[in-house]
């Protein structure tokens, strides 16, 4: 086949997808470029950070925890030995207490620090600088 065969063949096949486009216009013919799997992994990766980096900041206050024996329950107040200091720690219904609590058991209780009020005073006078001479 000579130069000038190719290109009539060519053209030839051109023509008959024009017509065949013509006819079916319901049908659309796309030229797509094939992702590499390496773009796809890095979006992926990108997304998975993205979805834990929005999930850390979104977390609440930081949660602590004392260990150490119960001295005393008195209703909704538990006071617990750590080292030589005595920890009292509010509960309430929405504590979730696993086990058998009772004075002398070790237990490890954690627990979150959260203002329940705040009081704003007036602010008190700045000092006058002193002049220099």
């Amino acid at each position: 086949m000579t130069f000038t065969g190719k290109i009539s063949l060519i053209n030839r096949i051109a023509v008959r997808l024009r017509v065949v486009a013509f006819l079916m216009p319901e049908c659309e013919f796309k030229t797509t470029k094939r992702e590499s799997p390496v773009m796809k992994r890095c979006i992926c990766l990108l997304t998975i950070f993205s979805l834990l980096a929005l999930l850390a900041f979104a977390a609440g206050p930081n949660t602590y925890q004392v260990t150490g024996p119960v001295l005393e329950i008195k209703g909704d107040i538990i006071t617990v030995q750590k080292g030589s200091e005595k920890w009292e720690i509010a509960i309430d219904k929405a504590t979730k207490v696993t086990g058998d609590l009772k004075v002398g058991s070790k237990v490890t209780i954690e627990y979150q620090m959260k203002a329940t009020s705040i009081e704003v005073k007036g602010e008190t006078a700045k000092p006058k600088a002193a002049k220099k001479k």
